[in-house]
């Protein structure tokens, strides 16, 4: 049995085949014999619709592709914009924070609040500690049990 393109011919002295099956074989070839002559152009028109699908499919990819492409851009414009505005208002922060801690003389508030208004520092045993981990301030709602 020999295969030439997509015809089968059979050899007369294969004996692995009944006849009918032969005879089934050589009417295959004969119909596929007849429309290949009778549609010569058909193979080609499989083959260029084949080409356009195949083109179709790369257009839409290459589209698709440079679309995320110009989104990954307009996120990384973002992200560069973003980050300069960060630097420009921590740098302002900064200079606000040393602006205004430097306006502050403590050692001052502390000469008016012991000698203009009789402050003074609290001794141990007006202290009173607590152990707390939710916060870092305490706020008095009530007296203080002793």
């Amino acid at each position: 049995m020999d295969i030439y393109g997509a015809a089968l011919k059979l050899d007369d002295d294969d004996d692995r085949y009944s006849n009918a099956y032969k005879w089934d074989v050589i009417e295959a070839n004969k119909r596929y014999e007849y429309f290949r002559r009778r549609h010569p152009g058909f193979s080609h028109i499989r083959r260029v619709a084949i080409l356009w699908a195949a083109i179709a499919v790369l257009l839409v990819v290459i589209i698709r592709f440079l679309s995320l492409q110009f989104e990954l851009d307009n996120h990384r414009n973002r992200i560069v914009n973003m980050n300069k505005q960060l630097t420009e208002i921590t740098g302002d922060n900064d200079e606000e924070y040393r602006r205004l801690t430097g306006s502050v003389d403590l050692i001052r508030i502390r000469d008016i609040a012991m000698n203009e208004l009789g402050m003074v520092y609290a001794t141990p045993d007006q202290i009173v500690s607590f152990n707390t981990f939710e916060y870092d301030y305490v706020k008095q709602t009530a007296d203080i049990e002793q």
